[in-house]
């Protein structure tokens, strides 16, 4: 398969190239990491690889306010209804997903003495629009506000 890509490349529009090169590129970090989520899955080997690539785009992704299941999705390249049923196998949903990897990532963020940002500014940049309901989703993840965090750090 990978070898027809050269051959057909002039007929791909630019999206088309962007979304195959992307998808190489996952596929390659797949093969030369020893991610023991792929090597020790009790999944198959492919499913794996798709929560492997699910998990980076949503990582890559973290300060759209608007991701959910479409993007993560298309971004993937699956549908929406095999994103779910990968995720079924994890026990948690896609949002829940997304809400804890922006939380855990604002908490590394505000433990950072070398990063000078306000809270909302964190907030926004890790995909929260309202600094209100970050600090609310913060306090019950973590049992201190994001304040608290920062002092500890």
């Amino acid at each position: 398969m990978v070898h027809l890509i050269p051959q057909r490349y002039d007929a791909m529009t630019e999206e088309t190239r962007t979304t195959v090169g992307r998808q190489l590129v996952d596929l390659l970090a797949l093969a030369i990491q020893s991610d023991e989520r792929v090597l020790t899955s009790g999944a198959s080997t492919v499913r794996a690889a798709h929560l492997a690539r699910i998990e980076g785009f949503v990582r890559r992704n973290l300060m759209d306010p608007d991701l959910g299941p479409d993007e993560v999705a298309a971004g993937c390249g699956i549908s929406v209804r095999y994103l779910h049923e990968l995720l079924r196998d994890t026990n948690t949903t896609l949002g829940q997903w997304i809400r804890d990897t922006r939380l855990q990532a604002a908490m590394e963020d505000l433990q950072n003495a070398g990063d000078r940002r306000s809270i909302g500014e964190i907030a926004y940049s890790r995909g929260f629009p309202d600094q209100a309901q970050f600090s609310r989703a913060f306090r019950a993840r973590f049992g201190v506000t994001p304040s608290e965090a920062r002092g500890r750090g």
